[in-house]
Order: structure tokens, then C-alpha cells, then sequence
């Protein structure tokens, strides 16, 4: 029987074993059928078998420390997948003892064998410095590989590294280019980034009908940042027309997921009755909302309310608590810095 038919023949019979419907006399006898491949030495086997015990699904009692068990034999065969499922194991500490340097050695092991997902998690590994040496250079390599097999997030990290000059040396054009691919791939931060780049003409030539474009794909996706831009764009008619209502809604998305720059604008939109009914009560409180985050506009704002008493009722000391606040830290920045996408 070749690998293809065996392993078909073994998601046959796991998938049979799953069927709450199949009598337990059934599901018995197809268990013994996959434990028996597996402890015969079959690595699909016994990555079928590991794979099923660490779910747990079904009938299949969840055992982590057996299915690192079963994962560790069909690494010890050469499968990119159970290597890289073994690293994971040890990089969590789930099913076996955190031990990084286990992980990292089967990260490496399944990136040599071209595991895209490895490939992504040895060059994180070396971003953070994650047991080994911080190293940004080797990071964007293994960043590199992964993204040239389509790994969204390498593509997207990769476009960081190069934005920033950070491990390589900085071009832009480069950055967007692989922000591009990660973008296409569905990937929201990626469109977001190459968005930014279109709207201000780094990298790409200038396009605010693009950033706009890119920008409603992120949001679609939820993407607080891509709602937050939007609605930056409707408020100033920044390559769109100017409509507040639409600025407002997209602002109101974007505080929805309590995102403090979006609970600021909706803020202020409140505050003086642009695009909303006037509400200086529902000003006062998105500010807050965004102030307990830090916000150091909205504290500034929300101390002046309290100062006045202008919606809220009067109150010196908080207004004073307010103002040192934001005075201690000063603006927080419109757009957020570029972060890495997580392991």
C-alpha cells in the first residue's frame, strides 16, 4: 500500500472511530487498527494517533504526554509536520517540559525540510531571542524562507524588517513588495501597512484610492487600525469625500474593540456634535475609556470637562489628576508603530 492510500486508509478509520454513531464494540476495534500501524512503525500512523490524543475529539480521551509520545517516534522519522508539532509541544510546554531549546532544534530540524510554519517560528525564535542569542539577521533569513513558500505573516515580517532597516538594510520599495504578497494572502495587518504606504507614497507610488481600498479590506476583516484610518480619511476627505456620519460609524467600530484612538475621535465627535447628535455625556465617557489606556489627548480633554464642568460635574482634583497624567507623557502618536506578527 503506498503512503497516500495508507494514511487515506488511516483518516478512513479515525474518522469512522470518531462517529459518536459507531457502536463501541466498532470504534474499539478501529482504534486497535491505528495503534497497531502505529506502534508497527508507520510515521502517518503514529502522527494520526499523537495528533488525535492531543485534540482529544470525540470519543478519544485528551492525553498530551502520549501524544508527544507518538509525535516524538514520527519525528524521529523525518515528518516535517510531527517535527514541527513536537517543537510546539516543547515551546509551550504543553505535553512535555518548556524546554526552548528542544523546540528550537525541531523547529530547525522540520525548517530544513522546507515547514514554511518552522521556518516562521525559528525566525521569531531569533527576533525575540528566544533560547539563543538575539539575532535580526539570521530572523530575516528564516523569515525569507517562510515567506518565499507563502507564510503570510514571514511575508509580513520580513516587510517590517526592511521598512525599519532592522537585520537588513532598509528599502522600502522591498518592504512593500512583500507587504504586497502578504496582503494578497488575506492578511489584515499586512494590508493595513501596505495601505499606509500607499496613502502617503513610500515605497509604491502615492494612491489614496488603493489605501482606501486596502484599508476596507482590513476593516472587513474587523481590523481596528483599517476602521480608525477610515474614518480619519471620511472626517478630513482624505482621498475620499468628506462625510462625518461615515467617519463617526467607522470610528465607532473601531472604539467598539476598544481602541483608544477610536474612542478619542468618536469622542470628539460628540463633543461637539459632528456627524452624532451632540451627547457631551457619551463624549465624557469614550473619553475616559480611551484615558484609563493612556491616552494622553483624551485626558486632556476629558480634564478640561471636568475643569468646566461641561457634562460631567465639575471636579478640580480630577481635572488636575487628568492634566498630570497626559503632562507626564505626552501625545501618544496617531499611528501605531509597525509590530511583528506573533509566534
Amino acid at each position: 500500500m503506498t503512503k497516500n492510500k495508507f494514511k487515506d486508509n488511516i483518516n478512513k478509520n479515525l474518522q469512522e472511530y470518531l462517529n459518536s454513531e459507531v457502536p463501541a464494540s466498532v470504534q474499539k476495534e478501529l482504534l486497535g487498527r491505528i495503534r497497531q500501524q502505529a506502534a508497527e512503525g508507520d510515521a502517518i500512523a503514529q502522527f494520526i494517533l499523537g495528533d488525535a490524543l492531543e485534540a482529544g475529539e470525540g470519543p478519544i480521551p485528551k492525553d498530551t504526554g502520549m501524544a508527544a509520545k507518538w509525535m516524538l517516534k514520527a519525528a524521529r522519522q523525518g515528518m516535517p509536520e510531527a517535527q514541527f508539532r513536537l517543537a510546539a509541544m516543547y515551546f509551550s510546554g504543553e505535553g512535555l517540559g518548556l524546554d526552548l531549546g528542544k523546540a528550537l532544534k525541531w523547529f530547525r530540524q522540520a525548517a530544513l525540510l522546507g515547514h514554511a510554519a518552522a521556518q516562521f517560528q525559528v525566525g521569531g525564535m531569533y527576533m525575540d531571542g528566544l533560547g539563543v542569542p538575539q539575532d535580526k539577521a539570521r530572523a530575516s533569513r528564516f523569515f525569507r524562507k517562510a515567506a518565499e513558500n507563502g507564510h503570510a505573516a514571514a511575508q509580513h515580517n520580513l516587510a517590517c524588517l526592511y521598512l525599519l532597516g532592522d537585520g537588513v538594510p532598509m528599502d522600502k520599495a522591498e518592504a512593500a513588495g512583500w507587504f504586497r504578497r502578504a496582503a494578497d494572502n488575506g492578511l489584515a495587518e499586512a494590508q493595513v501597512n501596505i495601505a499606509h504606504l500607499h496613502m502617503v507614497g513610500e515605497g509604491v507610488p502615492m494612491d489614496k484610492a488603493e489605501g482606501e481600498r486596502l484599508f476596507r479590506l482590513a476593516a472587513a476583516q474587523g481590523h481596528a487600525t483599517a476602521q480608525l484610518y477610515l474614518g480619519r480619511m471620511c472626517l478630513e476627505g482624505d482621498g475620499v469625500p468628506r462625510d462625518m456620519a461615515e467617519a463617526a460609524r467607522w470610528f465607532l467600530l473601531a472604539a467598539g474593540q476598544n481602541l483608544a484612538e477610536g474612542q478619542y475621535e468618536l469622542g470628539r465627535m460628540y463633543l461637539d456634535g459632528e456627524g452624532v447628535a451632540q451627547d457631551k455625556a457619551e463624549a465624557a465617557r469614550l473619553f475616559r475609556l480611551a484615558a484609563v489606556q493612556g491616552h494622553a489627548k483624551a485626558q486632556r480633554c476629558l480634564g478640561r470637562m471636568c475643569l468646566e464642568g461641561d457634562g460631567v460635574p465639575q471636579d478640580k482634583a480630577e481635572a488636575e489628576r487628568l492634566f498630570r497624567l497626559a503632562d507626564g507623557q505626552g501625545h501618544e502618536p496617531v499611528r501605531k508603530a509597525i509590530e511583528m506578527s506573533e509566534m
